[in-house]
Protein backbone atom coordinates (compact mmCIF):
# COMPACT_ATOMS: atom_id res chain seq x y z
CA UNK A 1 0.00 0.00 0.00
CA UNK A 2 1.31 3.46 -0.95
CA UNK A 3 0.33 6.40 1.21
CA UNK A 4 0.82 9.83 -0.37
CA UNK A 5 1.07 12.60 2.23
CA UNK A 6 1.52 15.34 -0.36
CA UNK A 7 -1.05 18.02 -0.13
CA UNK A 8 -2.91 18.80 -3.33
CA UNK A 9 -3.21 22.52 -3.86
CA UNK A 10 -6.79 23.32 -4.74
CA UNK A 11 -7.49 25.56 -7.68
CA UNK A 12 -8.02 29.15 -6.67
CA UNK A 13 -11.48 30.53 -7.27
CA UNK A 14 -11.74 33.16 -9.99
CA UNK A 15 -11.39 36.78 -8.94
CA UNK A 16 -14.44 38.89 -9.67
CA UNK A 17 -14.39 42.68 -9.69
CA UNK A 18 -17.61 44.56 -10.39
CA UNK A 19 -19.30 41.41 -11.69
CA UNK A 20 -16.41 40.81 -14.13
CA UNK A 21 -14.03 37.88 -13.85
CA UNK A 22 -10.38 38.89 -13.95
CA UNK A 23 -8.60 36.68 -16.52
CA UNK A 24 -5.49 34.72 -15.58
CA UNK A 25 -2.39 35.83 -17.48
CA UNK A 26 1.01 34.20 -17.91
CA UNK A 27 2.92 37.43 -17.24
CA UNK A 28 2.32 41.04 -16.24
CA UNK A 29 4.20 44.33 -16.13
CA UNK A 30 5.20 45.85 -12.80
CA UNK A 31 7.42 48.93 -12.41
CA UNK A 32 8.84 48.53 -15.89
CA UNK A 33 9.64 44.81 -15.57
CA UNK A 34 7.85 41.74 -16.91
CA UNK A 35 7.05 39.18 -14.21
CA UNK A 36 5.85 35.70 -15.12
CA UNK A 37 3.05 33.79 -13.46
CA UNK A 38 5.53 32.01 -11.16
CA UNK A 39 7.05 35.38 -10.09
CA UNK A 40 10.18 34.99 -12.22
CA UNK A 41 11.78 37.61 -14.45
CA UNK A 42 13.27 35.40 -17.16
CA UNK A 43 11.17 37.06 -19.86
CA UNK A 44 12.40 40.52 -18.86
CA UNK A 45 16.04 39.38 -18.71
CA UNK A 46 15.81 37.70 -22.14
CA UNK A 47 14.26 40.80 -23.71
CA UNK A 48 16.93 43.05 -22.15
CA UNK A 49 19.78 40.85 -23.41
CA UNK A 50 18.30 40.67 -26.91
CA UNK A 51 17.88 44.43 -27.15
CA UNK A 52 21.40 45.08 -25.82
CA UNK A 53 22.97 42.60 -28.25
CA UNK A 54 21.18 44.24 -31.17
CA UNK A 55 22.67 47.60 -30.20
CA UNK A 56 26.13 46.06 -29.84
CA UNK A 57 26.11 45.77 -33.63
CA UNK A 58 26.00 49.56 -33.98
CA UNK A 59 28.81 49.93 -31.44
CA UNK A 60 30.88 47.55 -33.54
CA UNK A 61 30.09 49.55 -36.70
CA UNK A 62 31.22 52.78 -35.01
CA UNK A 63 34.41 51.01 -33.91
CA UNK A 64 35.08 50.10 -37.55
CA UNK A 65 34.89 53.81 -38.40
CA UNK A 66 37.81 54.39 -35.97
CA UNK A 67 35.88 56.64 -33.61
CA UNK A 68 37.78 57.75 -30.50
CA UNK A 69 37.47 55.58 -27.43
CA UNK A 70 35.81 58.38 -25.45
CA UNK A 71 33.01 58.67 -27.99
CA UNK A 72 32.52 54.91 -28.02
CA UNK A 73 32.16 54.94 -24.23
CA UNK A 74 29.62 57.76 -24.46
CA UNK A 75 27.66 55.82 -27.09
CA UNK A 76 27.73 52.72 -24.89
CA UNK A 77 26.49 54.64 -21.86
CA UNK A 78 23.67 56.30 -23.78
CA UNK A 79 22.48 53.42 -25.96
CA UNK A 80 23.46 50.08 -24.37
CA UNK A 81 23.99 50.75 -20.67
CA UNK A 82 20.63 52.54 -20.52
CA UNK A 83 18.96 49.32 -21.69
CA UNK A 84 20.77 47.17 -19.13
CA UNK A 85 19.89 49.57 -16.32
CA UNK A 86 16.20 49.86 -17.14
CA UNK A 87 14.37 49.27 -13.81
CA UNK A 88 17.56 47.70 -12.42
CA UNK A 89 16.61 48.70 -8.88
CA UNK A 90 13.46 46.58 -9.22
CA UNK A 91 14.77 43.31 -10.67
CA UNK A 92 18.49 43.16 -9.77
CA UNK A 93 17.97 42.11 -6.15
CA UNK A 94 15.88 39.07 -7.12
CA UNK A 95 17.87 38.10 -10.23
CA UNK A 96 19.67 34.76 -10.20
CA UNK A 97 23.42 34.35 -10.65
CA UNK A 98 22.81 32.85 -14.06
CA UNK A 99 20.88 35.93 -15.15
CA UNK A 100 23.62 38.24 -13.86
CA UNK A 101 26.28 36.25 -15.75
CA UNK A 102 24.27 36.45 -18.96
CA UNK A 103 23.88 40.21 -18.64
CA UNK A 104 27.51 40.68 -17.64
CA UNK A 105 28.56 38.76 -20.77
CA UNK A 106 27.07 41.59 -22.82
CA UNK A 107 29.12 44.12 -20.85
CA UNK A 108 32.32 42.12 -21.47
CA UNK A 109 31.55 42.02 -25.19
CA UNK A 110 31.26 45.81 -25.20
CA UNK A 111 34.57 46.04 -23.33
CA UNK A 112 36.31 44.00 -26.03
CA UNK A 113 34.84 46.20 -28.76
CA UNK A 114 35.75 49.48 -27.06
CA UNK A 115 39.03 48.30 -25.57
CA UNK A 116 38.41 49.88 -22.17
CA UNK A 117 36.97 48.66 -18.85
CA UNK A 118 33.29 49.35 -18.22
CA UNK A 119 31.31 49.39 -14.96
CA UNK A 120 29.83 46.04 -13.96
CA UNK A 121 26.16 45.48 -13.28
CA UNK A 122 26.83 45.39 -9.54
CA UNK A 123 28.50 48.79 -9.74
CA UNK A 124 25.64 50.18 -11.81
CA UNK A 125 23.11 48.82 -9.34
CA UNK A 126 24.99 50.33 -6.40
CA UNK A 127 25.48 53.70 -8.11
CA UNK A 128 21.74 54.06 -8.69
CA UNK A 129 20.97 54.19 -4.99
CA UNK A 130 20.01 50.59 -4.36
CA UNK A 131 22.76 50.29 -1.76
CA UNK A 132 21.80 53.43 0.14
CA UNK A 133 20.09 51.58 2.98
CA UNK A 134 23.13 49.38 3.62
CA UNK A 135 25.36 52.45 3.59
CA UNK A 136 23.13 54.06 6.22
CA UNK A 137 23.36 50.97 8.43
CA UNK A 138 27.16 50.97 8.10
CA UNK A 139 27.46 54.61 9.10
CA UNK A 140 25.81 53.96 12.47
CA UNK A 141 28.97 52.33 13.81
CA UNK A 142 32.26 54.13 14.41
CA UNK A 143 34.10 52.10 11.78
CA UNK A 144 31.27 52.61 9.33
CA UNK A 145 31.40 56.39 9.82
CA UNK A 146 35.17 56.39 9.24
CA UNK A 147 34.85 54.34 6.05
CA UNK A 148 32.05 56.60 4.87
CA UNK A 149 34.14 59.76 5.45
CA UNK A 150 37.11 58.31 3.56
CA UNK A 151 34.84 57.31 0.71
CA UNK A 152 33.34 60.79 0.54
CA UNK A 153 36.83 62.38 0.51
CA UNK A 154 37.97 60.16 -2.37
CA UNK A 155 34.79 60.95 -4.29
CA UNK A 156 35.27 64.69 -3.74
CA UNK A 157 38.92 64.43 -4.81
CA UNK A 158 37.93 62.67 -8.02
CA UNK A 159 35.22 65.22 -8.76
CA UNK A 160 37.56 68.20 -8.17
CA UNK A 161 38.98 69.29 -11.57
CA UNK A 162 41.84 71.11 -9.84
CA UNK A 163 43.31 67.91 -8.38
CA UNK A 164 42.17 65.08 -10.66
CA UNK A 165 44.59 65.97 -13.45
CA UNK A 166 47.71 66.14 -11.24
CA UNK A 167 47.32 63.12 -8.99
CA UNK A 168 46.05 65.04 -5.97
CA UNK A 169 48.21 68.18 -6.28
CA UNK A 170 46.13 71.35 -6.57
CA UNK A 171 46.40 73.30 -9.80
CA UNK A 172 45.91 76.98 -10.31
CA UNK A 173 42.86 77.57 -12.46
CA UNK A 174 43.67 80.62 -14.56
CA UNK A 175 40.67 80.76 -16.90
CA UNK A 176 37.46 79.51 -15.31
CA UNK A 177 34.38 79.55 -17.53
CA UNK A 178 31.99 81.95 -15.87
CA UNK A 179 30.38 83.53 -18.92
CA UNK A 180 26.82 82.15 -19.34
CA UNK A 181 26.98 82.72 -23.09
CA UNK A 182 30.12 80.59 -23.38
CA UNK A 183 28.57 77.85 -21.27
CA UNK A 184 25.48 77.99 -23.48
CA UNK A 185 27.63 77.60 -26.60
CA UNK A 186 29.35 74.54 -25.10
CA UNK A 187 26.00 72.96 -24.28
CA UNK A 188 24.71 73.67 -27.80
CA UNK A 189 27.80 72.07 -29.37
CA UNK A 190 27.46 68.99 -27.17
CA UNK A 191 23.79 68.73 -28.12
CA UNK A 192 24.72 68.89 -31.80
CA UNK A 193 27.28 66.11 -31.32
CA UNK A 194 24.71 63.93 -29.55
CA UNK A 195 22.16 64.55 -32.31
CA UNK A 196 24.71 63.55 -34.94
CA UNK A 197 25.29 60.28 -33.06
CA UNK A 198 21.55 59.70 -32.95
CA UNK A 199 21.31 60.30 -36.71
CA UNK A 200 24.11 57.79 -37.31
CA UNK A 201 22.37 55.20 -35.17
CA UNK A 202 19.08 55.81 -37.00
CA UNK A 203 20.80 55.41 -40.37
CA UNK A 204 22.45 52.17 -39.26
CA UNK A 205 19.12 50.85 -37.99
CA UNK A 206 17.44 51.65 -41.31
CA UNK A 207 20.28 50.02 -43.21
CA UNK A 208 20.08 46.90 -41.05
CA UNK A 209 16.29 46.60 -41.28
CA UNK A 210 16.23 47.22 -45.04
CA UNK A 211 19.00 44.78 -45.88
CA UNK A 212 17.78 41.56 -47.41
CA UNK A 213 18.90 38.18 -46.17
CA UNK A 214 21.85 37.24 -48.31
CA UNK A 215 22.41 33.76 -49.57
CA UNK A 216 24.87 31.72 -47.52
CA UNK A 217 28.40 32.25 -48.74
CA UNK A 218 30.50 29.20 -49.20
CA UNK A 219 33.84 29.21 -47.42
CA UNK A 220 36.84 30.09 -49.57
CA UNK A 221 38.17 26.54 -49.45
CA UNK A 222 34.95 25.07 -50.81
CA UNK A 223 34.48 27.85 -53.38
CA UNK A 224 37.98 27.50 -54.81
CA UNK A 225 37.95 23.71 -55.03
CA UNK A 226 37.73 22.34 -58.58
CA UNK A 227 35.13 19.69 -59.42
CA UNK A 228 36.38 16.13 -59.36
CA UNK A 229 36.10 14.75 -62.90
CA UNK A 230 36.86 11.23 -63.98
CA UNK A 231 39.93 10.78 -66.20
CA UNK A 232 39.22 10.24 -69.89
CA UNK A 233 39.35 6.60 -70.95
CA UNK A 234 42.42 5.25 -72.72
CA UNK A 235 42.40 5.72 -76.50
CA UNK A 236 43.59 2.78 -78.59
CA UNK A 237 43.07 4.34 -82.02
CA UNK A 238 39.48 3.23 -82.63
CA UNK A 239 37.74 5.49 -85.12
CA UNK A 240 34.41 5.40 -83.31
CA UNK A 241 36.04 6.62 -80.06
CA UNK A 242 38.27 9.36 -81.45
CA UNK A 243 35.73 12.20 -81.29
CA UNK A 244 34.54 11.32 -77.77
CA UNK A 245 38.09 10.91 -76.48
CA UNK A 246 39.16 14.37 -77.64
CA UNK A 247 35.96 15.92 -76.28
CA UNK A 248 36.58 14.37 -72.85
CA UNK A 249 40.10 15.77 -72.82
CA UNK A 250 38.89 19.29 -73.71
CA UNK A 251 36.28 19.24 -70.92
CA UNK A 252 38.82 17.88 -68.45
CA UNK A 253 41.30 20.68 -69.26
CA UNK A 254 38.63 23.41 -69.09
CA UNK A 255 37.70 22.37 -65.52
CA UNK A 256 41.33 22.11 -64.37
CA UNK A 257 42.73 25.49 -65.47
CA UNK A 258 45.24 25.74 -62.68
CA UNK A 259 46.80 22.33 -63.27
CA UNK A 260 46.75 22.32 -67.08
CA UNK A 261 47.58 25.92 -67.91
CA UNK A 262 50.53 25.20 -70.25
CA UNK A 263 50.10 23.66 -73.68
CA UNK A 264 53.01 21.27 -73.17
CA UNK A 265 51.33 19.80 -70.09
CA UNK A 266 48.13 19.17 -72.07
CA UNK A 267 50.05 17.42 -74.86
CA UNK A 268 51.93 15.21 -72.40
CA UNK A 269 48.67 14.28 -70.66
CA UNK A 270 47.08 13.42 -74.03
CA UNK A 271 50.03 11.17 -74.89
CA UNK A 272 49.77 9.36 -71.54
CA UNK A 273 46.19 8.28 -72.38
CA UNK A 274 47.12 6.60 -75.68
CA UNK A 275 47.57 2.83 -76.04
CA UNK A 276 48.10 0.22 -78.76
CA UNK A 277 48.33 1.60 -82.29
CA UNK A 278 47.53 5.15 -81.20
CA UNK A 279 50.55 5.12 -78.90
CA UNK A 280 52.75 3.63 -81.62
CA UNK A 281 51.78 6.41 -84.02
CA UNK A 282 52.26 9.17 -81.41
CA UNK A 283 55.65 7.80 -80.34
CA UNK A 284 56.82 7.81 -83.95
CA UNK A 285 56.01 11.47 -84.56
CA UNK A 286 56.66 12.82 -81.03
CA UNK A 287 60.28 13.67 -81.77
CA UNK A 288 59.84 14.15 -85.50
CA UNK A 289 57.40 17.06 -85.18
CA UNK A 290 58.27 19.46 -82.28
CA UNK A 291 54.98 21.35 -82.76
CA UNK A 292 53.13 18.39 -81.21
CA UNK A 293 54.72 19.15 -77.83
CA UNK A 294 53.80 22.86 -77.95
CA UNK A 295 50.14 23.01 -79.04
CA UNK A 296 47.23 20.88 -77.88
CA UNK A 297 45.04 22.06 -80.78
CA UNK A 298 47.72 21.01 -83.27
CA UNK A 299 48.14 17.58 -81.63
CA UNK A 300 44.37 17.02 -81.50
CA UNK A 301 44.03 18.02 -85.16
CA UNK A 302 46.59 15.45 -86.19
CA UNK A 303 44.77 12.76 -84.19
CA UNK A 304 41.54 13.61 -86.03
CA UNK A 305 43.26 13.41 -89.41
CA UNK A 306 44.70 9.98 -88.66
CA UNK A 307 42.03 8.19 -86.60
CA UNK A 308 38.71 10.01 -87.12
CA UNK A 309 37.28 8.49 -90.29
CA UNK A 310 33.76 7.27 -91.03
CA UNK A 311 32.80 3.76 -90.04
CA UNK A 312 33.14 1.41 -93.01
CA UNK A 313 34.83 4.14 -95.03
CA UNK A 314 31.53 5.83 -95.79
CA UNK A 315 30.85 9.52 -95.42
CA UNK A 316 28.53 10.65 -92.61
CA UNK A 317 26.00 11.98 -95.09
CA UNK A 318 25.96 8.69 -96.98
CA UNK A 319 25.52 6.72 -93.75
CA UNK A 320 22.61 8.97 -92.83
CA UNK A 321 20.92 8.44 -96.18
CA UNK A 322 21.32 4.65 -96.00
CA UNK A 323 20.22 4.38 -92.36
CA UNK A 324 17.54 1.74 -91.79
CA UNK A 325 16.05 0.42 -88.56
CA UNK A 326 16.08 -3.22 -89.53
CA UNK A 327 16.07 -5.46 -86.47
CA UNK A 328 17.15 -2.68 -84.11
CA UNK A 329 14.86 -1.39 -81.43
CA UNK A 330 13.30 2.01 -81.84
CA UNK A 331 15.51 3.41 -79.07
CA UNK A 332 18.75 2.16 -80.66
CA UNK A 333 17.66 3.39 -84.07
CA UNK A 334 16.80 6.85 -82.70
CA UNK A 335 20.14 7.13 -80.89
CA UNK A 336 22.09 6.15 -84.03
CA UNK A 337 20.07 8.58 -86.15
CA UNK A 338 20.60 11.51 -83.76
CA UNK A 339 24.31 10.75 -83.48
CA UNK A 340 24.80 10.75 -87.26
CA UNK A 341 22.62 13.86 -87.61
CA UNK A 342 24.73 15.74 -85.08
CA UNK A 343 27.95 14.65 -86.82
CA UNK A 344 26.66 15.61 -90.26
CA UNK A 345 25.85 19.21 -89.37
CA UNK A 346 22.59 19.18 -91.33
CA UNK A 347 19.78 21.45 -90.24
CA UNK A 348 16.24 20.38 -89.37
CA UNK A 349 14.93 21.07 -92.87
CA UNK A 350 17.52 18.80 -94.47
CA UNK A 351 16.85 16.04 -91.97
Amino acid sequence: MIVDFRRNTPALPPLTIMNSTVPTVESFRFLGTTISQDLKRDTHIDATIKKAQQRLYFLWQLRKFNLPQELLIQFYSAVIESVLCTSITVWFGSATKSDIRRLQRTVRTAERIIGAPLPTLQELYTSRGAGGNWATVGRRSRGGRRVHRQREKRKARRMDPATSASGGQPLQITSPITDPAELRDIIVRQGAIIRSYQDQVTALQAQLSGASIAAPIDPPSARGESPRLALPEKFDGSADRCRGFLRQCEVFFSHQPGMYREEGTKCAFLLSLMTDRALEWASAIWDADPQIKLSFAYFAGMIREVFEYPAGGKDISLQLMELRQGSETAADYAIRFRTLAAQSGWNDAAL
